[in-house]
């Protein structure tokens, strides 16, 4: 019996410690929206509408997969919106694809056609 509970223990450890080291970053939980486009000067303003303040430094701004734009450092918390100058002069209405990404979490947190 006691046999049994040692094998029992170490298969669990070990279960729980590799799942652990697994997981990684969290993804944050936030609300973001594009409040304005302005497709004559590639600038999209992103506002921020609820849920966590995530760093700028931490987020990637891609249209159509493509890396476009830098989004500004700082903090972006609830209520803030920045505006970004989108690098990719094709920017299609309707069919140009904009994601915003958080980088250590590897997470999608904004994904619009604009």
């Amino acid at each position: 019996m006691v046999a049994i509970t040692v094998i029992l223990a170490a298969v669990i450890g070990t279960f729980v410690l590799g799942l652990g080291e697994s997981l990684g970053d969290n993804q944050p939980t936030a609300q973001l929206s594009v409040d304005d486009i302005d497709f004559s000067e590639n600038n999209v303003t992103i506002g921020h509408n609820g849920g966590d303040t995530l760093q700028g430094d931490d987020l990637r701004v891609t249209v159509n997969g493509t890396e476009s734009g830098e989004f500004p450092g700082g903090s972006f918390a609830v209520g803030d919106s920045r505006e970004i100058n989108l690098d990719d002069p094709e920017i299609t209405e309707g069919e140009s694809r904009l994601r915003i990404i958080h980088v250590p979490s590897d997470s999608i947190i904004l994904d619009r056609t604009l």
